[in-house]
């Protein structure tokens, strides 16, 4: 019996008390006025009235007293009972204590390839050549200066009139600039390796990996992208567990998430 039935059944026991109480003294009131005279009839028609209408009260009490402890005793849970399901609960995907969620696989598919890496990834590409094209330029410069010093010296040992200083000073010059030259080539291959490095370091990165998972569970949906191709495992309609999820973004009822890899799991739709 539980704390309201407990208070209606005090209740109801006050109300009994006070009727068999008030219905006592009318009988005694009734015994006493049969005795007197017939100016009191008047008077002893109202108790009679009122004595019927106590007795259907107790009438009344004892049937609700009767109902009352008919009822099973709900102060402690009835183990042999089913509970009925409601309406109104939703399902809750099952966490694991490692914080991994089940879903049931609505539909899959390849994650696409990075088209902006690509881009990125031609653009660079595209600088190469430009630097391929002006190693060249300065290769053929450095060229036309060592063919000039062979001019100058072959010039100074056929007599055709230069001081040693002017000698010294022109060829000192055509070193000079030669080594500059050089010095540039080599820094622009330098960068052009920097560039190819990252050049491939974009193509890897932009290359699609694993799948995106449209699932639910209850009312939720999910979308899931995982790291790692699972397409041997993955089907509509199947239960998967996300393996360490990582939260995206919440909007509209999606919950998107992102996942080191999946695994299949047993769980009742």
């Amino acid at each position: 019996m539980d704390k309201l039935q407990k208070q209606r059944f005090v209740f109801v026991i006050i109300l009994g008390v006070v009727g068999l109480l008030g219905y006592s003294g009318l009988r005694v009131d009734a015994m006493t006025v049969t005795s007197l005279t017939d100016d009191y009839s008047k008077e002893v028609k109202q108790l009679t009235a009122r004595i019927a209408e106590l007795e259907k009260r107790m009438d009344k009490f004892a049937s609700d007293l009767k109902e009352l402890l008919s009822l099973p005793d709900r102060s402690t849970p009835d183990n042999g009972a089913k509970r009925e399901p409601q309406n109104n609960d939703e399902p809750k995907p099952p966490v694991s204590v490692g914080g991994e969620i089940i879903i049931i696989v609505d539909s899959f598919s390849k994650i696409p390839d990075d088209l902006k890496l690509l881009a990125e990834a031609e653009e660079l590409k595209g600088q190469e050549s430009v630097d391929k094209s002006e190693i060249k330029k300065l290769e053929e410069q450095s060229r036309k200066l060592l063919d000039a010093m062979k001019e100058l010296d072959k010039r100074d040992h056929t007599g055709r009139g230069m001081s040693d200083a002017e000698y010294r000073r022109l060829m000192q010059e055509n070193t000079n600039q030669r080594s500059d030259i050089s010095s540039k080539i080599a820094q622009i291959k330098e960068e052009i390796n920097k560039r190819k490095n990252l050049e491939n370091t974009k193509r890897r990165t932009a290359v699609g990996k694993g799948q995106k998972i449209e699932g639910h569970f209850g009312t939720k949906n999910y979308i899931v992208f995982t790291k790692l191709d699972c397409s041997k495992i993955v089907a509509q309609g199947v239960s998967l567990l996300l393996i360490s999820p990582k939260s995206i973004r919440s909007s509209n009822g999606v919950e998107e998430y992102e996942v080191s890899r999946v695994e299949l799991a047993s769980v009742k739709k």
